[in-house]
């Protein structure tokens, strides 16, 4: 399919040293070249029907004069601006790599997307127990959540599922740093209950362990089983709650 037009990048072609190195004339001739190429197949290369364009019809599509077109090719060619094919077709580097970039994007947006991005490792599905509508804003990869500092925490879906509640439960943030700013500054800081029996009752609680892991800032990590990821919860929320001690 023969393009309208094609990217022409006017800081790369002024910072380009080999055609840099090349007079006004060539880096002229070269521009003409180009114009010529981009209406060839494949695109990029100076050839009609697969067969390369001689220096004589390349210069009459130019409108260069020929012997004047064969100094200023030799000078192009000596500071390496073009390449050319085993056959001996000229072409462009840039342009046939560009061509490359705008075909594999085309053949991504045939096939619903970049394949990286599809990849079901990389992007699981949403919850399909859960509806669709409940809340709109939410990515099918990430449910984002803010918690009472200024950075978001991002809970992957991958971690195990769990009926629908309300979440995180009413006034459970608002018990936690209730408890961080009133523990009083005399008493040493908690040890941690003994596990796999030493959990208090609200530790059972899938909702308590989400909310407490908002406020910790504590996400479940790859691979991390749920009982896990609630004893690290329990754990960054006791050196919180001991740091809070310290501080006062």
């Amino acid at each position: 399919m023969k393009r309208p037009a094609f990217m022409f990048y006017p800081a790369d072609w002024r910072k380009d040293p080999q055609l840099g190195a090349c007079s006004h004339q060539a880096r002229g001739l070269w521009f003409e070249i180009m114009l010529v190429m981009h209406e060839c197949e494949p695109y990029g290369h100076a050839s009609i029907d697969g067969r390369p364009i001689d220096d004589e019809r390349l210069a009459r599509l130019c409108r260069w004069p020929v012997k004047s077109f064969r100094r200023s090719l030799n000078e192009l060619s000596s500071n390496g601006v073009f390449s050319r094919t085993a056959d001996g077709t000229i072409y462009s580097r840039r342009m046939v790599r560009d061509e490359g970039k705008r075909g594999k994007a085309a053949e991504y947006g045939r096939r619903g997307g970049n394949p990286a991005l599809l990849n079901p490792s990389l992007n699981p599905p949403i919850n399909p127990s859960l509806k669709s509508d409940a809340n709109p804003k939410i990515s099918p990869s990430f449910a984002v959540a803010v918690s009472n500092s200024n950075t978001p925490v991002v809970v992957p879906r991958s971690q195990p599922t769990e009926t629908p509640h309300t979440f995180p439960p009413n006034g459970v943030i608002e018990k936690l740093k209730a408890t961080v700013k009133s523990s009083p500054p005399e008493d040493p800081p908690e040890t941690p209950p003994a596990r796999p029996n030493g959990h208090g009752q609200q530790w059972s609680s899938p909702a308590w362990v989400r909310a407490t892991a908002l406020l910790v800032e504590r996400p479940q990590r790859p691979g991390e089983s749920a009982a896990e990821w609630r004893d690290a919860v329990r754990d960054a929320l006791n050196a919180r709650i001991a740091a809070g001690k310290a501080k006062t």
